[in-house]
């Protein structure tokens, strides 16, 4: 008799827990729905704008930020989606460890942005030094890329609760040198 007690109040805390596992599901698919949607139009207006022409001189660029940008953007919505599917779900454990990643994000878009800004500026510098056609100017441009592409790390670094100590005391030993 004990037994089926047992089971009847499994299958009942089974059965109440079904909803919840239903709004879980239906909350993550508008979620994808949405990023889906937001990756398609965020690439569609930067290419409109033509993001890459900034980045990219005669094709030579390692990526493409038309890629990169609309799933940053997606997996931001899908993140949040996630944390609404958790809550959904009541489970504690599961909403503190989505609440931590959803906490480090800002930090990390942030640390990709300061990257990708350096890339940027990183080009540009070497673009233009290698156009300049002084003598050695491919070697200093590309000394110029890497150094400008250092800085950018070791300022994003901090940005993700990397400390960054090392880092800086290397480039300080490279610029003193």
């Amino acid at each position: 008799m004990v037994i089926f007690e047992t089971l009847a109040d499994i299958g009942a805390q089974v059965f109440s827990f079904l909803p919840n596992i239903a709004i879980a599901v239906i909350l993550l698919l508008i979620g994808w729905l949405i990023g889906w949607v937001v990756i398609k139009v965020s690439r569609k207006i930067l290419e409109l704008v033509k993001i890459d022409h900034y980045i990219m001189h005669e094709g030579k660029s390692h990526f493409r930020l038309t890629k990169i940008l609309p799933v940053v953007f997606a997996w931001f919505i899908y993140l949040v989606f996630i944390q609404a599917a958790v809550d959904a779900l009541g489970v504690a454990t599961l909403v503190t460890v989505v609440g931590k990643v959803i906490d480090f994000l800002p930090g990390l878009i942030g640390a990709i942005l300061v990257i990708v800004a350096g890339y940027a500026i990183g080009e540009y510098v070497r673009r233009h030094v290698e156009d300049s056609k002084v003598m050695y100017s491919d070697l200093i441009a590309k000394g110029l890329f890497f150094l400008v592409l250092y800085i950018a790390i070791a300022t994003a670094l901090p940005l993700v609760n990397i400390d960054s100590t090392l880092i800086s005391n290397i480039l300080v030993v490279i610029i003193g040198s």
